[in-house]
């Protein structure tokens, strides 16, 4: 004989009581998700200190908050004496390339002479030993010429990628040494944002995703999600997201807070 088994009311006022609970905090965590506002501050991914390759007294610094491309200038020192190195080893190559061409024309002519018995072997001798001089001493030359080049050219220090002068040490007319930090400079090509987020909300992101960034209610790009911390931070409960900005408008976010469209 089958049993037939009877429901008990007990069971469905449990029923009725979790499904309404569930209800409830699915509604909630709706109206939440749609009023969190999501804001950080933008940050650039490369910062640097930069200084000049040569001692002297500057004679141009970007100001603070310049936007300055890759390669375009940054400072420069007095070049003055730098200068007159310059052109004194200029100088000097020019008549070392001179002096070694007379050689080579007086061993030329020494060959022929010896070889018309005119002159002695030790001519000869003494003149491919000119020859030898004057191809060391232009050696010489060309390295000093070129250190001296390369001076000239260190007196100016030159952007290494697109970026904004973030800080200044020094004035235009102080002196700077080689190797001091004299600007802190900092990348606009690669800007960052950090932001903890209510773990609820991070259910739905990948690494790789995109949503679009607001600063002042216009939108100026895009955020793409770069790492995920597997770890709630253990004070506040929420999960840190770091999130790559690439900007589509010429305005500088750098060091302001931003908004992020929401994705869920």
């Amino acid at each position: 004989m089958a049993l037939k088994r009877k429901s008990s009311p007990i069971l469905y006022c449990l029923w009725f009581v979790l499904t309404a609970y569930f209800t409830t905090v699915s509604n909630v965590h709706a109206d939440n998700a749609s009023n969190v506002h999501l804001r950080g501050v933008v940050v650039p991914a490369e910062q640097v200190n930069l200084s000049m390759n040569q001692n002297g007294v500057l004679r141009f610094i970007a100001p603070s908050g310049s936007i300055v491309k890759q390669g375009e200038k940054l400072a420069e020192i007095n070049p003055a004496q730098l200068s007159a190195q310059y052109h004194q080893a200029r100088a000097l190559l020019q008549a070392a390339k001179a002096e070694l061409a007379a050689a080579k024309h007086g061993l030329e002519k020494s060959r022929r002479l010896v070889n018309e018995n005119i002159l002695s072997d030790i001519a000869l001798t003494e003149a491919e030993f000119s020859v030898q001089t004057a191809s060391a001493n232009l050696e010489v030359s060309e390295s000093k010429y070129h250190i001296a080049k390369l001076a000239v050219e260190d007196a100016i220090l030159y952007a290494p990628f697109e970026g904004v002068v973030a800080d200044t040490k020094l004035k235009r007319g102080e002196w700077t040494k080689q190797g001091d930090p004299i600007i802190e400079f900092a990348s606009l090509e690669s800007l960052v944002m950090s932001i903890d987020i209510p773990p609820g909300l991070t259910d739905t992101l990948s690494l790789g995703q995109t949503t679009s960034v607001n600063f002042q209610g216009n939108k100026i790009g895009t955020a793409t999600v770069k790492r995920l911390f597997p770890l709630l931070q253990p004070s506040s409960g929420l999960r840190r997201v770091v999130w790559e900005v690439t900007t589509t408008s010429s305005v500088l976010i750098s060091g302001r807070y931003v908004e992020l469209e929401p994705w869920f």
